[in-house]
């Protein structure tokens, strides 16, 4: 049975994973275009045929984007969430989903890791240890955000 020789705990952009906090301290918390958005214009872009259905894609993107906008209170402070999806929303998994995925293709067709298993966004991977900068440096060029 082959043993690892080497370990590391799980991390992105080279600190150890944790849960992102629900609440930030800043009122605007974006920093670059939101995947979300980008992904399902590509989505809507690709899968959906004007010429068969009432709306134009315009239209059914300021809807995505509506039902994607998310404000909230905290300490009397109105947010608005600017980037990612609404937990509980039933459009939310529909787009980490197509994320994901469009991420894990931009990922894959320059490296291949020996494993890569995903349950929604937690991922667990095994890369040869001389290869683990060179991937985190894939990740981090797809998106700062992971």
């Amino acid at each position: 049975m082959a043993r690892a020789q080497e370990t590391a705990l799980a991390c992105y952009n080279g600190l150890p994973k944790v849960h992102n906090r629900i609440f930030q301290r800043n009122s605007n918390l974006q920093t670059g275009k939101d995947l979300a958005v980008e992904t399902s214009q590509l989505l809507l872009r690709k899968k959906y045929d004007e010429t068969e259905n009432r709306f134009g894609r315009a239209q059914i993107f300021q809807f995505f984007k509506f039902c994607l906008k998310t404000d909230f209170t905290f300490n009397g402070t109105i947010y608005e969430q600017v980037k990612g999806t609404l937990k509980g929303s039933p459009i939310s998994g529909l787009i980490a989903e197509a994320v994901m995925q469009r991420l894990e293709w931009q990922i894959f067709r320059h490296h291949r890791p020996k494993f890569w298993a995903r349950y929604v966004d937690d991922i667990s991977v095994v890369i040869e240890w001389d290869q683990v900068l060179t991937f985190k440096e894939r990740l981090n060029a797809v998106s700062l955000d992971i």
